[in-house]
């Protein structure tokens, strides 16, 4: 194991409010280290790994457990599982990492850490799960059990990645760890992955401007169910030029604030010199979802702003999501599109529709009548609106498949082609973006047990009559014998 810890001792930012060592009584938790902020740095002896237990255990003066980290079972295999109580929610948060990922005999340092909005959970300096918590620890104070630890400190506030990193074998190291612990890094292409556990692709939201492709997905944990079954999901944002050779870029749209649920599906739309990233938010109390954007210069780092909409009637509020923009180049007028449902109809029926508002700026939106109403079970989901070699292009998706109209103009009528599925069964929620040489490339997930998958990308051909349909793109198709 490159740079782990070899003995129990935690050379630790001071402030400390428990420091505890083997054969030492245990200690309690005083009352600072409740709220919103801790952070718990312990040493587990190579020993310890092979035999389930309880390794440290914060439980406040009614016998509650506020903090607990052992090793357990998570998604049916042994793993080492943090779980965390938080005031808001009666269910803890529970982080985890398979054992099968923790190779050799020697110690490890984990950490927890719960600082603004966020909760990490690290193994020898490498985060390997994160949650979203709302509110407070469930408790200040109460006793500390400790099991199989040799070393235990704990802070009350969230100490720095780099401060962690320096408890857990040094930065030096740190990349080797990564390698060691999460695995290589597999290259993007046909059926990738993002590196890590519980982790998949979400729904994906191309875009291509300035012979760049950008792919931004929703960076899926535990299949939908992170934040109490909110979501939990960021925009994480890869780019390339030629779809072999891609850049990883930070975060382009992160949770930052307590009422946002899940930061949901949307796209990204260029105008003057900025980008905008439009996108709703998912609230914790199920509330009508604000609509949002970020915008960037770069296409990289983006800024947030309030809210620019929410729905009203005749629309279920609660529901809009999905938003793509596109330009009447007629009118100059800028349009929104929105999945939600017609209040009147009840949800699951085929009331569901896509939302117009309609803008002279990008900033200030007019709610229109719905723009479609396919009569369809359910929402049309994750709409796309293109127009290329003459026809303009409608695509949403229906329990996962993705489905399109057609129209020689931009706001219909629209006319539903005798095959309007393409992509295949098993290729959920495609949506489209230009690529060089008037090409159009399409990205998905592939189908699984939950939401979220693999990473699919198609190339989008149009036949003579305008009709559509997808194949592998010929840089991605793999040689045959």
């Amino acid at each position: 194991m490159p740079n782990a810890p070899e003995t129990d001792d935690l050379t630790a930012p001071g402030g400390a409010a428990v420091s505890w060592r083997a054969g030492e009584p245990a200690p309690e938790a005083p009352p600072s280290l409740g709220g919103a902020a801790m952070t718990a740095v312990v040493v587990l002896p190579a020993a310890s790994l092979s035999a389930p237990g309880e390794i440290l255990a914060w439980r406040d003066r009614a016998g509650g457990t506020v903090v607990r980290v052992a090793l357990g079972l998570a998604a049916g295999e042994p793993s080492l599982v943090a779980e965390v109580k938080m005031d808001a929610r009666e269910e803890p948060l529970r982080l985890s990492m398979p054992l099968r990922a923790l190779p050799g005999a020697t110690a490890r340092v984990v950490g927890l850490r719960l600082a603004a909005d966020k909760l990490d959970l690290f193994v020898d300096g490498v985060r390997v799960d994160e949650e979203w918590p709302l509110g407070g620890l469930a408790a200040p104070g109460g006793a500390l059990g400790i099991g199989s630890a040799t070393r235990v400190r704990l802070w009350g506030r969230g100490l720095s990645d780099a401060e962690i990193v320096g408890l857990s074998g040094g930065a030096a190291g740190l990349a080797a760890r990564e390698d060691d612990l999460l695995g290589p890094e597999a290259p993007v292409g046909q059926y990738w992955l993002p590196r890590g556990f519980n982790v998949n692709v979400g729904d994906c939201m191309p875009f291509f401007e300035g012979g760049r492709f950008h792919l931004f997905y929703l960076h899926n944990r535990r299949s939908h169910m992170s934040r109490w079954g909110l979501g939990g999901h960021e925009w994480a944002h890869l780019s390339t030029t030629d779809l072999l050779h891609w850049d990883r870029h930070p975060i382009a749209v992160p949770l930052t604030r307590g009422d946002e649920g899940s930061i949901c599906t949307g796209s990204v739309f260029f105008h003057n010199g900025v980008y905008h990233a439009f996108y709703a938010v998912r609230t914790v109390d199920r509330s009508a979802s604000p609509i949002c954007a970020s915008t960037s210069r770069d296409c990289v780092h983006f800024v947030k702003h309030p809210t620019l909409a929410v729905l009203g009637p005749p629309y279920r509020p609660e529901d809009g999501r999905d938003p793509v923009v596109f330009r009447d180049a007629t009118t100059g007028l800028f349009h929104m599109l929105l999945t939600t449902g017609l209040a009147d109809c009840p949800a699951g029926a085929e009331g569901g529709c896509l939302a117009e508002l309609v803008s002279g700026d990008l900033q200030t939106w007019e709610q229109r009548g719905p723009f479609i109403v396919p009569g369809l079970p359910g929402q049309p989901e994750c709409p796309d609106a293109f127009e290329w070699r003459g026809w303009h292009y409608l695509l949403f998706s229906n329990g996962g498949v993705t489905r399109y109209r057609m129209s020689r103009g931009p706001l219909g009528p629209w006319e539903r082609p005798g095959v309007d599925v393409f992509g295949g069964p098993d290729v959920m929620v495609m949506k489209t973006a230009a690529f060089t040489g008037d090409r159009r490339i399409g990205a998905a997930f592939t189908r699984g047990e939950g939401y979220g998958g693999r990473l699919v990308l198609r190339e989008i051909l149009q036949n003579s009559d305008g009709t559509l349909v997808s194949a592998w793109p010929p840089e991605l198709t793999p040689p045959f014998p």
